[in-house]
């Protein structure tokens, strides 16, 4: 093989990948099929003609021109039997009978055929004509009707000119003819050969730039739909913003009312009232001062996820540990309503997180159990290992949830008042989702009206020890 040759065809299939390569042969495939039927109906015809035209008139046996005819006919046959042979298996082909690597093998045995037969037909002009116009026609025919890739047109017009080459000499007996038909034979396989690079190059370089408009209009499809759910997530984002900024400015103000109220009254009636009215009213403005600041903690936390900046940073935490910080801090709030715990956790239970997104779970967990309790009730809070997790549940015995509700307990939504009318955002729910989310934790509620609320959280064990 010539190394131009080869150095075109790695040149032709570089930067393609398998995949395209692939493509490349199936489609090439799947044209020459299409172009061999084609051919078919266009060469039967033409090859019954011819041999009717010089069967008609054929002369004594013992004559040349008997011999050329004969040579003519029988060529004609051979190339029109060939031609209903491939017709009859790429029929097969269709029908799912033939393999296509089969009829593959067969195409290029039929592409050197046919030149083979344009040779033998050119040989034997020579016993009455000097022209090997038939070996160029039947070439540029190949060349033009099929696509046969570099390096099988080399070698299919190589072997065509070499048999020629050598057979010209049994019937051209005149040197200086046998010379110039070798030559014209040389310009005739450099006319069928180019042609060939040129109609292959044509179809590869459109056949890439087909796949490459399909590419793009991929990307473009797949990120039409990227942008499509990015605008349903920002709508969705600006109307829980809108919600939740309506919500809190309604929420926000009464525990300010609350704190501007009870100061105005300390301020103006400090001498009128007895130390108990006072210290009642220091602890209503205790109430509100903690109301305001878990709701700050919480909005906080809120602004930071929408962002995208809370992070998380894992440190081992226990349990139990946990839960007496979180129910210390939440201790007046429940005296308040003569509200008792009940702790039932095993010792020793660590999980790996977030320290302030566990803390914050539970603490709005807790405080919401508070909130929709009756008074002098308990909140049964209760944390066991199960298999590789930490089951934890917060249950009360309030209002429980209307099952209307249960199913958008955890979005983003105003809350409901509490058994002694306390506010809240429906803030706190949403924020417990998405932590415990972020620790590939699981949390649920299970529910009924009038009989309370047990929400619980799943969260992975730290130490997982070895399967039973």
């Amino acid at each position: 093989m010539h190394p131009l040759i080869l150095r075109y065809w790695r040149k032709l299939l570089a930067g393609h990948s398998a995949v395209d390569q692939e493509i490349l042969r199936e489609q090439v495939f799947e044209q020459n099929i299409r172009r061999l039927l084609l051919f078919v109906k266009l060469a039967i015809p033409l090859n019954i003609g011819h041999i009717l035209f010089f069967a008609s008139r054929l002369p004594d046996a013992e004559t040349v021109e008997y011999t050329w005819r004969i040579g003519i006919i029988l060529s004609h046959a051979a190339i029109m039997s060939g031609s209903l042979i491939m017709w009859g298996l790429a029929l097969l082909y269709k029908r799912d009978v033939l393999p296509g690597f089969r009829l593959a093998w067969a195409l290029r045995a039929f592409f050197l055929f046919l030149v083979l037969a344009g040779t033998g037909i050119s040989v034997v002009d020579q016993l009455v004509i000097t022209a090997i116009t038939p070996f160029l026609i039947i070439l540029t025919i190949t060349a033009l009707a099929f696509l046969i890739p570099p390096l099988h047109s080399f070698i299919l017009f190589a072997t065509a000119y070499l048999v020629f080459f050598f057979l010209l000499p049994i019937t051209q007996e005149d040197p200086s003819v046998l010379m110039s038909n070798r030559v014209n034979g040389v310009t005739a396989v450099g006319v069928g050969f180019f042609l060939s690079i040129l109609l292959w190059r044509n179809f590869v370089s459109r056949l890439w730039q087909a796949r490459i408009i399909e590419m793009q209009s991929m990307g473009l499809e797949q990120r039409n739909s990227e942008l499509l759910r990015e605008r349903r997530k920002l709508k969705t984002a600006i109307s829980a913003r809108d919600q939740f900024f309506s919500i809190i400015a309604h929420d926000l103000k009464a525990p300010f009312h609350s704190l501007l109220g009870f100061s105005e009254i300390l301020k103006d009636e400090w001498e009128d009232l007895d130390e108990k009215e006072k210290l009642e009213i220091i602890q209503l403005i205790r109430d509100s001062s903690e109301s305001a600041y878990q709701l700050l903690l919480n909005l906080l936390d809120w602004a930071r996820l929408q962002k995208q900046r809370i992070e998380l940073q894992p440190v081992p935490i226990d349990i139990r540990k946990l839960l007496d910080q979180v129910l210390d801090q939440l201790g007046s709030q429940a005296s308040l309503k003569g509200i008792a715990f009940e702790l039932d956790v095993s010792p020793g239970l660590e999980i790996e997180g977030d320290e302030h997104m566990i803390t914050s779970v539970f603490r709005n967990l807790i405080s919401n159990a508070i909130k929709f309790s009756p008074r002098n009730s308990a909140i049964e809070i209760f944390c066991r290992p199960r298999e590789e997790t930490i089951l934890c549940s917060v249950r009360d015995h309030g209002l429980g949830i209307p099952s209307m509700e249960l199913r958008r307990i955890f979005r983003l939504s105003e809350s409901r008042a509490g058994t002694d009318n306390e506010k809240g955002t429906g803030l706190g729910l949403h924020l417990c989702r998405e932590f415990v989310r972020k620790h590939k934790g699981k949390i649920w509620v299970k529910s009924k009206e009038g009989e309370g609320s047990t929400f619980y959280i799943c969260f992975p064990l730290r130490n997982p020890g070895p399967k039973a």
